[in-house]
């Protein structure tokens, strides 16, 4: 009987024992998990701010371009103007002359214009993959700390 006894204490203070076991493996857990939630909502954040200054950084490349391009768009119209002043002074001795200087003249702004709006076109593409990149890798790492937890 007092075996028994014995025998019914040791397996109860076994049962505690495991029981704080347990419990701290719960609280570890618990811990671990804010842990990798704190480190997701991180990641979150600097992805976003990486995001932001990307845009941003879009924005005024683009703003900057547009600036250049107006401002050489206006420098060609006032040199157009210039140029035309001078075909008509010179329009009185060589007509022909002065038909060939307006025709390059005009060529010469639609290929630059031509050629701004391809320059705008490829920063866009650029930035839009710069950014979709991003959100991919932002995708892999979400997956990854969850496969991890």
């Amino acid at each position: 009987d007092n075996i028994v006894k014995c025998d019914i204490e040791e397996a109860e203070m076994l049962q505690d024992i495991k029981d704080q076991e347990i419990e701290q493996v719960e609280e570890d857990n618990t811990t671990e998990s804010r842990v990798y939630e704190h480190k997701i909502r991180h990641l979150k954040y600097e992805h976003e701010k990486k995001i932001t200054e990307i845009k941003e950084g879009c924005s005024s490349l683009r703003h900057e371009f547009r600036n250049e391009h107006e401002s050489d768009a206006k420098d060609m119209l006032q040199e157009t103007e210039r140029l035309k002043d001078d075909i008509r002074e010179m329009n009185v001795e060589n007509h022909d002359a002065v038909a060939i200087l307006r025709g390059k003249g005009v060529t010469e702004i639609t290929n630059v214009e031509n050629q701004i709006e391809k320059d705008l076109d490829e920063l866009a593409t650029k930035c839009d993959g710069t950014l979709r990149q991003l959100k991919e890798e932002l995708e892999l790492v979400k997956k990854r700390e969850r496969d991890a937890v």
